[in-house]
């Protein structure tokens, strides 16, 4: 499938909210593309009559309602129900609908964790952190007997990533450690010492490196990994924005200072508030 999709039909006033992964749809596109994102986490109860008055009411696609409307009568198949909307909003080509359809087949058959990990890593490709955090955690709560160990591991290693987003490196750091711990991934040894390298001094993290016994290649990578982080942010439009600012501060031109100032940090606290929301 590819990665952009013009949304060609009608936007709802009163989005359709599907509260297992707590997404607000306003028009057919997003939902298809929900659809095709994670085929094998649908279970039956997306086939509600609820869905098909939205879609025929509030997106105006009345054929397409009242045919699933139709299919809900006659008790027909989860399937039948998904491919009736993708086909019905001209979404997918048959190459694309069968991979789908394979995927849906697979759906009852998925272990309980991974499909619960599928529902918190759609939140985080989704950057709604909280809730993915949110998700991973009840996980790892009540069911850590139903989760084997590379699973675990994995589900720390979003848990990490996603308070990284955040910039709680802290607890980012715990989670990519234990999840290191858990599944033994290179990955999320990298991402720890990463983490590690941000939160410390170059002192404190060579001396945990020797007294670790992380091999020498993969402490330089990081550190080149690292390096190329620090030097991309010199080259970068906010560091040269900062700088700027900084100028007109220097020149005593306070006024400009502050206001610019100002609206940087409101950005940021935008970019952030988006991340953090609920829905």
């Amino acid at each position: 499938m590819s990665n952009v999709r013009l949304c060609l039909h009608k936007l709802a006033k009163n989005p359709y909210y599907i509260e297992e992964i707590r997404l607000s749809i306003y028009s057919i596109e997003e939902l298809c593309f929900y659809l095709c994102k994670n085929p094998e986490l649908l279970k039956e109860d997306i086939m509600d009559e609820n869905l098909s008055t939205f879609i025929e009411t509030e997106l105006g696609l009345e054929e397409l309602g009242k045919e699933l409307r139709g299919i809900l009568d006659k008790r027909g198949s989860l399937t039948e129900f998904v491919g009736a909307i993708l086909k019905g909003a001209f979404y997918l080509n048959d190459r694309e609908w069968n991979q789908i359809q394979n995927m849906l087949g697979q759906s009852p058959y998925m272990e309980y964790g991974l499909r619960e990990k599928r529902k918190g890593d759609f939140l985080l490709e989704s950057q709604k952190y909280t809730l993915a955090i949110e998700q991973y955690s009840s996980i790892l709560q009540e069911a850590e007997e139903r989760v084997d160990g590379q699973l675990y591991g994995d589900i720390l290693h979003n848990m990490g990533v996603a308070y990284a987003q955040t910039f709680d490196f802290p607890k980012a750091e715990e989670k990519f450690r234990q999840a290191y711990e858990a599944n033994g991934s290179l990955e999320s040894l990298h991402h720890y010492l990463t983490v590690l390298r941000l939160i410390s001094t170059k002192e404190e993290y060579e001396e945990f490196v020797e007294n670790n016994g992380v091999d020498r290649e993969t402490a330089n990578f990081i550190g080149e990994k690292y390096g190329k982080c620090v030097e991309d942010y010199e080259k970068s439009d906010v560091k040269k924005r900062l700088g700027e600012i900084k100028e007109k501060k220097e020149k005593g031109n306070f006024t400009e200072y502050f206001g610019e100032m100002n609206e940087l940090l409101e950005e940021w606290k935008e970019q952030y508030r988006k991340s953090m929301k609920k829905s």
